[in-house]
């Protein structure tokens, strides 16, 4: 029975694609290669992060309030990308384990203010040896490769 408006699917069938569905299937999307990639690396890190309890991307929060002591939540969101409201969310734990300390802006209540905890900072010297570990497995599978010039160059890369 055939019904006319309503969408077929094909089974068995190669699809048409058209020439920018095949590029992009063909490996050629700057964005699913970087998506794949980046999965791939975190993976890594975060396997090695794992008996600190920590992941790649909470280590580097701990880095960058580690060295902005006075950070408040929304730069900490700008420097990653990150909303503010997801941001908090991935805070939340390590505030928990006692990781960083957070209070009101003395001017602008609205702002907190980040702090890492002396456990925070004990937390971090101890990640950064793991880290080091995944730092130094990159680079051993990826000895052909340029990656702090390819870290530099994405950094470089021009966006809206």
């Amino acid at each position: 029975m055939h019904m006319t408006g309503v969408n077929e699917v094909c089974y068995m069938t190669r699809l048409e694609l058209s020439p920018e569905a095949q590029e992009a299937l063909a490996g050629g999307c700057y964005c699913l290669a970087a998506r794949r990639l980046a999965r791939r690396i975190t993976r890594l890190y975060d396997e090695k992060l794992v008996g600190c309890d920590l992941t790649i991307s909470q280590f580097g929060q701990l880095l960058l309030i580690a060295e902005n002591p006075e950070i408040t939540v929304q730069d900490l969101a700008d420097a990653f990308d990150l909303n503010q409201s997801a941001l908090s969310r991935g805070l939340q734990p390590m505030q928990t384990k006692g990781w960083i300390s957070s209070r009101s802006h003395s001017v602008d209540k609205r702002k907190r203010i980040l702090s890492l905890t002396t456990d925070g900072l004990a937390q971090v010297n101890k990640a950064s040896a793991l880290w080091k570990e995944a730092q130094e497995e990159m680079e051993s599978q990826n000895s052909d490769q340029n990656l702090v010039g390819l870290a530099r160059e994405m950094t470089e890369l021009k966006f809206r």
